[in-house]
């Protein structure tokens, strides 16, 4: 949309913002079928990406995008284009991104917060966090954030951009999620893992082709395979996780210091009053 957008005349800057805005709608109904609807967070957001490929699909025809007449900006494409010495521009803001958003949910209440009502919503809504406040919250940015991920995917086209672009990242986005929930924090999906898994998955892909070039269907095997791998050794790590926390405290072992004794049983004389007190003063 991006493209096509700038194609019937609309500044680069309008694009930018309508889809950022857009970004945050789509977050707004996801949020509603997850506090309304009761839907399942994954459920909501997987049939809504659907939704929107289809969307994509009528407006376009199923046809590739072409800017034949240089109609869109020099400005659009610059904004995948620039590079921070050999190190590509749009590289440098997944980083500083997900490092934020690690500080962010390490370090933060807000992320303690979310991290609780993934945990269990209902337990974090009795302890007085305001539940729907932070979904609407969470799921409003995750839209806006996946609008700019767009922005840069379609500047990184030169003017050329498929319909069907989108859903090809969405198994090895699951699958950079879940190896990352084996690293930093085994057990618990995180940003800074997320980083470390997205390495893993592009170095694993990257090997496979060179060792075997021309063998297209690696790609998916390598997403799928490490996609089942990193759920079990994740869900193994979170039910450890969950065991240790709920075992029972030992009991100290050895012989504690007995109690003092009672004054009484040391000393008969000490627990005897000075004079006596129910005689009157003289």
């Amino acid at each position: 949309m991006a493209l096509q957008w700038q194609l019937v005349g609309l500044d680069y800057r309008v694009v930018i913002l309508l889809v950022l805005l857009g970004g945050g709608l789509i977050g707004v109904f996801n949020a509603l079928l997850v506090e309304m609807a009761q839907v399942d967070a994954f459920i909501a957001t997987l049939a809504t990406g659907q939704c929107i490929y289809a969307i994509t699909y009528w407006v376009t025809g199923g046809r590739q995008l072409t800017d034949t007449n240089g109609a869109r900006a020099a400005y659009f494409d610059a904004l995948a284009n620039w590079s921070l010495g050999p190190v590509p521009g749009p590289f440098v803001l997944a980083v500083l991104l997900g490092v934020l958003l690690w500080l962010v949910l390490e370090y933060l209440p807000v992320g303690r917060y979310l991290y609780a009502i993934g945990a269990n919503p209902r337990a974090a809504e009795l302890t007085g966090i305001k539940r729907r406040r932070y979904v609407f919250a969470a799921l409003i940015a995750s839209g806006v954030l996946t609008g700019l991920a767009g922005i840069l995917l379609s500047a990184r086209q030169a003017g050329v951009a498929q319909s069907n672009i989108g859903p090809e990242y969405l198994l090895p986005a699951l699958t950079a999620a879940f190896l990352g929930s084996t690293t930093i924090r085994p057990g618990r999906v995180n940003a800074l893992g997320t980083i470390v898994g997205v390495f893993i998955a592009t170095i694993g892909i990257s090997g496979l082709m060179q060792l075997l070039p021309g063998q297209f269907y690696l790609e998916p095997l390598f997403n799928g395979l490490t996609l089942v791998a990193a759920i079990t050794i994740a869900a193994l790590a979170s039910r450890r996780r969950i065991a240790r926390a709920s075992a029972p405290v030992a009991a100290p072992t050895g012989n504690p210091d007995p109690p003092p004794p009672h004054p009484t049983e040391a000393d008969p004389d000490a627990a005897r009053p000075v004079g006596n007190p129910t005689s009157p003063a003289r």
